[in-house]
């Protein structure tokens, strides 16, 4: 006989069995990460795994993308970018629950994975998309939305080349910070967002607001005990002593930073150290030291080096197989509206003349380019003391004006722009002057803020070995950006492009072509 009352029993029974196995899981998982304010890739994804293997066997669908999540950001610190796209893919490919927003983290990992390899646009997409689902949030007012807001923020940041949008973007990320309800460990907490702004107000020349943030930032890595951030912090305050002249006191903070980062084995920070440290020996003349970091540097560049080199082919085989089931699908979707493109006909003319009249403007933007090079090259123009000074004032004497664009000339003309590691505290500091004089030398006589003349140098030199080398036209644009000085693909693309009005790209086949028909003639 059918009883329904024992049924509802059963099925109650169920259903709580199932609550209490994911509420286990999730006490379970949480356990595992307490008290880990940081720890090296390889750990993180140790825990990684065991903490997926709690999920599945819970069927707890959040804690499996969350987990999921945490294994990809580790092989991506790791250097495994091959891996953590594989496991983004895994998350976007599962429906259902997403409670801690794993699949907008994602986007985030995907952003700086397109980002690293020079794929602007799609960068660009992932983060707008990242936005555009956490603004559809229904709760944006927990803890957990002001964190994902506030990275979306610091990731936004990095689009940018100018200081001021920079900072711009980092004072959000801060805001975002300063509204949760209780301090956190491990990354999410205020440490890093203030280190960020401490650094844009150095590059701005504002040591007062500068240190000021960056001990806000020391204070709460080490009330987070978060080594890791303070490692960043170490390397700020570095940098901050250095440009006040300090050498003896950034060296003991680039020291800090070195010996954190090789704990954890964070090697690009290592290397930033590093090179900090030698070039402080080297201006120093300690001779023993320098060749001792030296040696140092060396080892950590070809770590980085070929870690990098081992995970390009990969990657780029990855992307090339999503570009393939893109370009599959997007064949299957032109069967059933294949009546409609009939109708298109005219649009798709429209857009040949608009291809063609683009290809014109950029061929024109080209030649100029050339131009102005060849006309550089033909009369030797060099930077004088005249040059761009009309009639602002620096409020420093004649006298040291004119040291220090003597040595502005040696430095563009031994080519020292072409350092990754070159800063405006590092320069003031060769210098043996400030920031704030330097910062005003370089705006009354180049035209410019510091990054922006350094970028216009970077890229001169580039394009005129482009011109003038024909091998650098078969280089890869990775190596491009390297050789003249950009620590950042995607910059380099960017700025390039903002500077002559075409990606380096089309610049190298409009080069090519060029050169092709001169051969021939």
């Amino acid at each position: 006989m059918f009883k329904p009352k024992k049924y509802l029993t059963a099925l109650l029974f169920l259903v709580l069995s199932v609550y209490t196995a994911q509420d286990n899981s999730t006490k379970e998982i949480e356990a595992l990460y307490e008290d880990r304010p940081f720890s090296t890739p390889a750990e993180d994804l140790k825990i990684g795994f065991k903490a997926l293997k709690i999920a599945i066997a819970a069927n707890n669908e959040d804690q499996i993308k969350s987990m999921l999540y945490e294994i990809c950001a580790a092989y991506y610190r790791a250097g495994q970018y091959s891996e953590a796209m594989k496991y983004a893919a895994k998350i976007d490919s599962r429906p259902g629950s997403d409670k801690y927003y794993s699949k907008i983290y994602i986007s985030r990992i995907k952003f700086h994975l397109y980002k690293d390899f020079g794929m602007t646009d799609k960068a660009k997409l992932e983060l707008d998309n990242a936005f555009k689902k956490a603004s559809r949030l229904e709760n944006q007012d927990t803890d957990t939305y002001h964190e994902l807001k506030g990275y979306l923020y610091r990731d936004k940041s990095e689009m940018f080349t100018d200081i001021d949008s920079i900072l711009k973007y980092d004072q959000k990320n801060l805001e975002e910070f300063l509204k949760f309800r209780k301090l956190y460990k491990r990354f999410s907490n205020l440490s890093m967002p203030y280190n960020n702004v401490g650094y844009d107000y150095l590059q701005k020349g504002n040591l007062d607001l500068a240190l000021l943030n960056y001990k806000k930032a020391e204070y709460y890595a080490l009330k987070a005990d978060d080594q890791f951030n303070y490692a960043y912090v170490c390397q700020s305050f570095g940098e901050y002593y250095e440009t006040l002249g300090k050498p003896d006191i950034a060296v003991e903070f680039y020291k800090k930073c070195l010996a954190i980062a090789q704990r954890f084995n964070e090697y690009k920070l290592a290397l930033a150290a590093t090179d900090y440290i030698r070039q402080i020996y080297l201006k120093q003349g300690d001779r023993e030291n320098s060749i001792k970091y030296d040696q140092l540097f060396t080892e950590l560049t070809n770590t980085v080096n070929v870690n990098k080199k081992a995970e390009l082919n990969k990657v780029v085989a990855i992307i090339e197989k999503e570009k393939d089931l893109e370009l599959i699908n997007s064949n299957k979707s032109k069967y059933w509206i294949i009546g409609s493109l009939l109708f298109l006909g005219s649009l798709i003319s429209i857009f040949a003349v608009y291809l063609y009249n683009k290809n014109k403007k950029d061929y024109l933007k080209f030649t100029k380019v050339i131009e102005e090079m060849k006309n550089r090259a033909a009369t030797q123009v060099h930077h004088t003391e005249k040059e761009g000074a009309k009639s602002l004032s620096t409020n420093i004497s004649d006298e040291k004006e004119h040291e220090l664009m003597k040595k502005l000339n040696n430095f563009e003309r031994k080519e020292q722009f072409l350092s990754s590691e070159i800063s405006l505290g590092s320069l003031a500091s060769n210098f043996n002057t400030n920031v704030n004089y330097l910062s005003k030398v370089i705006k009354k006589y180049r035209n410019h803020n510091f990054n922006s003349y350094i970028n216009e140098l970077r890229i001169n030199y580039i394009t005129e070995k482009l011109r003038t080398n024909p091998e650098y036209l078969n280089y890869k644009i990775a190596y491009l950006s390297e050789e003249c000085g950009f620590s950042s693909y995607s910059s380099f693309v960017s700025i390039f492009k903002q500077q002559t009005g075409l990606t380096p790209s089309k610049f190298i086949e409009y080069l090519s072509k060029e050169q092709s028909n001169n051969n021939q003639n």
